[in-house]
């Protein structure tokens, strides 16, 4: 039996949920761990993520009931996760000084690399590489997976032509 011709919804709600409910947890430890090293930034970021989190867990279940509005909620949170993250890529980018990257770094772990043969200036320039490439690596990534599951989610509006088809589909076997 082909459970996604019965069931359109069945892929998107199992997506959902696992989606929803792993980045709210995973967010909401780190929103604890930044609230216990008193970390401002990080408790605003944890909030906004597991915002996010929590707004596909409300879709999933949107959707579950058969309400069409959980498209909004799903794209939404998808949206909303893309910007918050693209946003703190964006400050951290503008904010790096890769003049003081070394200052980061322990004194036993700088000592260990100069020891490796590596001046500070190249070290420096190899730090700055690493961050920026990091940086935009997740940006790419953020676009790709969060733009992709907001284009799936959007392709299961066509199936809610009424409340009652929807439900019978989320209800057939």
């Amino acid at each position: 039996m082909n459970d996604a011709a019965t069931n359109p919804f069945k892929g998107a709600l199992r997506t959902s949920f696992l989606n929803g409910w792993s980045i709210a947890l995973f967010s909401g430890c780190i929103t604890v761990v930044s609230l216990l090293m008193l970390s401002p930034g990080g408790i605003v970021m944890g909030l906004l993520i597991t915002a996010a989190g929590v707004m596909e867990v409300k879709g999933h279940g949107l959707m579950k009931a058969g309400k069409p509005e959980s498209i909004r909620w799903l794209c939404g949170s998808q949206i909303f996760f893309f910007l918050v993250l693209i946003l703190y890529c964006l400050i951290s980018l503008f904010m790096f000084q890769p003049e003081r990257a070394l200052e980061t770094l322990p004194p036993d772990a700088l000592s260990m690399v100069l020891a490796f043969g590596f001046d500070e200036s190249s070290l420096r320039v190899l730090i700055a590489q690493a961050f920026y490439l990091t940086y935009i690596a997740v940006i790419i990534v953020t676009v790709v997976y969060q733009g992709g599951l907001c284009l799936y989610y959007l392709s299961k509006r066509k199936h809610f032509r009424t409340r009652d088809d929807a439900v019978a589909a989320l209800n057939s076997k």
